[in-house]
């Protein structure tokens, strides 16, 4: 970190001062107080090619396309267990709320982009509150206000369908 002093004899000074380092309350291992990214330039001709027609997950601002069978396979099949298990666990449930609080509901959600072709068609397939995943994966709600659930879930597979997710 570079660091300005004033003048004290006309002359201006720069010099290096090391990061501040935080010690966290009641013990624990010291932290940086400063971010540590460095920018990362990806060279068009190493880039991977966009997919026709399909959607492009992204790690950080880089664009990343994944399109082995194998990948696509244990997506699928990660999806699945974990929308059984949620569905088994949140049967009961009253409240949305918990529902989308659980923790396989949350693990569906980090699988990213990549998990909205399959949200979409279970949606289509078993309505559910796939509302909130879908909205936090996408950062769009198509659905107008004061739509009911079914017309929510129709906005929802209607965007799909522009977005090349459902056919």
């Amino acid at each position: 970190m570079l660091v300005h002093s004033p003048p004290k004899s006309g002359k201006s000074r720069t010099h290096r001062r090391s990061p501040r380092i935080r010690k966290p309350r009641g013990g624990g291992i010291a932290q940086r107080s400063e971010s540590l990214t460095a920018p990362i330039n990806v060279p068009q001709s190493v880039a991977a090619p966009l997919p026709q027609g399909g959607f492009v997950l992204t790690i950080g601002k880089i664009p990343y396309v994944d399109t082995s069978s194998a990948r696509l396979t244990n997506l699928q099949l990660a999806f699945q267990a974990q929308v059984e298990r949620w569905k088994a666990d949140t049967e009961h449930y009253s409240s949305v709320t918990r529902m989308v609080m659980h923790p396989s509901y949350m693990r569906i959600i980090g699988m990213g982009p990549a998990a909205l072709p399959l949200i979409l068609h279970e949606m289509k397939d078993r309505p559910d509150h796939w509302l909130v995943a879908l909205n936090a994966i996408t950062g769009e709600d198509p659905a107008p206000d004061h739509s009911t659930f079914d017309e929510a879930v129709l906005a929802w597979l209607k965007w799909g369908g522009e977005h090349g997710f459902l056919q």
